[in-house]
């Protein structure tokens, strides 16, 4: 069953608001290629929660009242807004780059009433150093947002030692695991592990969609994140 349709109609309510407001909002700025009801709730909002499992078995693993989780290039919202919106036991700090994207994004918290969500404005490598975010997430999601060596160390950083990376991935995941071995183990990250799903409509042998999971093992060491010229130099 998709994970839209079993929460609460209230919660699907605002789900369909949020769709709304993002599609009048992409009619005047570019915010999402899917501009239809059904696309964004696939594409986006089925997209985003297919990791709500694993956020839940992890909050009652670590007998959590409260998950702090941190969204790296959150763009319109996904996944942190929508993760935000269905499960209230989060605080989620969502963190985007792009002054249009973070304006949109604190409209859909004030339109939403989404009162466990925050919205910051700065780059990952900057504010991966900064002591009130350094190492203080119990859980990092990037959706879309950079191969997989430059994900890691743009985000690692921020996750205490005993929280989670999760990382949206698709067909080329096997190559980037592979490229992303050395830095991975550099920054203190796990063995990973790999969630498959699906996503409503799309036929399963037609889907390559993955969650990667990473435990973070230990502290990532000072000196990382680099500046981005020095990591998008490193990985080529």
């Amino acid at each position: 069953m998709p994970l839209l349709s079993s929460l609460p109609l209230p919660t699907q309510a605002l789900f369909d608001q949020f769709a709304q407001l993002l599609i009048t909002a992409s009619q005047e700025m570019n915010l999402t290629a899917v501009t239809d009801l059904e696309g964004i709730r696939v594409r986006h909002f089925e997209d985003s929660l297919a990791a709500l499992p694993t956020l839940e078995a992890f909050r009652a693993e670590q007998k959590l009242n409260t998950v702090r989780l941190l969204d790296i290039g959150s763009g319109a919202g996904f996944p942190g807004l929508a993760l935000a919106l269905a499960a209230p036991w989060l605080r989620v700090t969502s963190l985007e780059a792009t002054g249009k994207k973070v304006r949109f994004q604190q409209s859909i918290i004030d339109a939403l009433g989404l009162t466990n969500a925050t919205v910051l404005q700065d780059r990952a490598e900057d504010l991966g150093h900064d002591a009130p975010h350094r190492d203080r997430y119990d859980i990092v999601t990037a959706r879309a947002f950079a191969p997989l060596p430059i994900l890691a160390e743009l985000t690692l950083p921020f996750v205490h030692p005993g929280g989670l990376l999760l990382a949206w991935k698709g067909a080329r995941l096997p190559e980037e695991l592979a490229e992303a071995k050395l830095i991975l183990s550099i920054l203190g990250a796990g063995a990973p592990q790999e969630i498959a799903y699906t996503l409503p409509g799309i036929a399963e042998a037609e889907s390559h969609f993955r969650i990667v999971v990473f435990p973070k093992k230990k502290r990532t060491p000072p000196t990382y994140p680099r500046p981005m010229s020095k990591i998008k130099k490193s990985v080529k």
